[in-house]
């Protein structure tokens, strides 16, 4: 980082310190002090809850993640139009993680249980609409230019994160800082993520 990137997070930081204390308050310092980067479960499902769902809406209404025998599952309410309100819950294992500040990219093999929660037509609806591949590839392929770098194929789903690190306005300090991090997994269970970081 040069001399104005850090200026700019030196004014970022104060202006939202009391957001800043609150998520740093979820880590351990001895941690960060060995580069170990672990995310609890609870800093997902509750204090960014609304961040998350306010990005994800109106697709999804509802989530819960866990973190177990290195293993995410994920428990979320999606909203399929006229197939109406759908429990998809994914059983997770990380394929490929590439946080670098060229790439950014997150692979994972994947089981999806999909149930309908809405009538009887929606749930036949619904099963008619999840053949073949399943229904996140399904879901996946007709919202493309709605959930741009996201792709499942029936077995294994792809993030393409660069589609989602924006450059303007305040969130241009967070991009300018993903310049210089570099993450690899190291692994899920205990209800944490863990994530070795470098700054290079």
């Amino acid at each position: 980082m040069n001399d104005k990137n850090i200026k700019q997070w030196l004014g970022y930081a104060l202006r939202n310190k009391e957001t800043i204390l609150r998520y740093l308050d979820n880590f351990r310092p001895e941690d960060l002090e060995n580069g170990l980067l672990s995310i609890p479960e609870s800093l997902i499902n509750d204090q960014l809850r609304p961040t998350i769902l306010g990005a994800a809406s109106p697709w999804i209404s509802s989530y819960n993640l866990n973190f177990s025998n290195n293993m995410i599952f994920a428990d979320a309410v999606i909203n399929v139009k006229q197939a109406g309100p759908v429990r998809a819950m994914l059983m997770l294992s990380v394929e490929e993680f590439t946080f670098r500040p060229d790439r950014h990219r997150i692979s994972f093999q994947y089981r999806e249980d999909i149930r309908s929660q809405g009538n009887p037509a929606q749930a036949m609806m619904l099963k008619m609409f999840g053949g073949g591949n399943g229904f996140l590839a399904k879901l996946t392929s007709m919202a493309g230019n709605k959930m741009p770098g996201i792709t499942a194929d029936g077995r294994i789903l792809t993030i393409d994160l660069d589609h989602y690190l924006a450059t303007t306005g305040s969130a241009s300090r967070v991009a300018s800082a993903l310049d210089h991090l570099s993450l690899r997994y190291v692994a899920a269970g205990d209800g944490y993520l863990k994530l070795q970081f470098t700054f290079l």
